[in-house]
């Protein structure tokens, strides 16, 4: 949903002529629909993310309507099926949210969905993450303004301290990493303290085979490696190593 306040224009929304009181368009479902099948097919997590921004519809406070509950039930029911999908509630939704209504769309989300995918919300800063004990949310997604793997690293591994163990951690919108081999330190930095990334500066219409294949490295390593129990731990790196589990 980017109209609406958000980032888009009036037709960026899955409304049958970009209307809400027209309930959902099953055509751009379907446009959707294959667009998340070829992702799932080859192992591409979906981030779907209900709302952009500013984006409002449904201005009912810190409830979620009747309206809203159809529109957030239609979309669930729909893209539930897929393997790899995480569903956050908004883009930096403290723009048009507060605390209690993202809470009350996560919990809108989880009771609608059978499969009990990841639910997370998404901040601009996240020195203080206010839904950290909310039931219904899985995983903190975060912006930064760093542009060295060393900060990106640092903001992380105190992210992931600041869990406890009690959701994921995930960096959002890296869009300060650019290509190469500052991206791909950028990207081993995230991973090493503990969380996941999004290289956003890696379009699909620019980004080089070579990046792909930095974050394939990223991928496998730490999908071979036996992660479980281990947490950073810097003081531990030797010789010219910067990082250590």
């Amino acid at each position: 949903m980017r109209s609406h306040g958000g980032d888009g224009t009036a037709p960026h929304n899955p409304f049958v002529d970009s209307d809400p009181a027209n309930g959902v368009d099953p055509v751009i479902l379907a446009q959707w629909e294959t667009w998340f099948s070829a992702m799932d097919q080859a192992d591409i997590t979906i981030l779907f993310v209900f709302y952009d921004d500013g984006s409002l519809v449904w201005d009912t406070g810190d409830a979620v309507g009747a309206e809203e509950q159809l529109f957030i039930q239609t979309l669930v029911d729909t893209f539930e099926h897929h393997d790899h999908l995480i569903w956050y509630v908004a883009e930096d939704d403290p723009q048009a949210f507060s605390t209690a209504r993202t809470s009350a769309i996560a919990a809108a989300i989880r009771a609608a969905d059978d499969r009990d995918h990841p639910i997370g919300a998404i901040r601009w800063t996240a020195s203080s993450f206010d839904l950290g004990t909310d039931p219904a949310v899985d995983q903190l997604a975060w912006n930064t303004t760093a542009s060295t793997a060393g900060a990106f690293h640092d903001q992380m591994v105190t992210l992931v301290e600041q869990a406890a163990g009690a959701y994921n951690v995930h960096h959002y919108n890296a869009n300060n990493l650019g290509s190469g081999a500052v991206a791909r330190r950028a990207a081993w930095g995230l991973a090493m303290g503990g969380g996941y990334a999004t290289l956003s500066t890696h379009a699909l219409d620019t980004v080089t085979v070579e990046d792909l294949e930095d974050c394939g490295r990223v991928r496998e390593f730490m999908e071979a490696a036996d992660l479980s129990g281990m947490r950073p731990h810097d003081e531990l790196a030797w010789g010219s190593t910067e990082w250590g589990l």
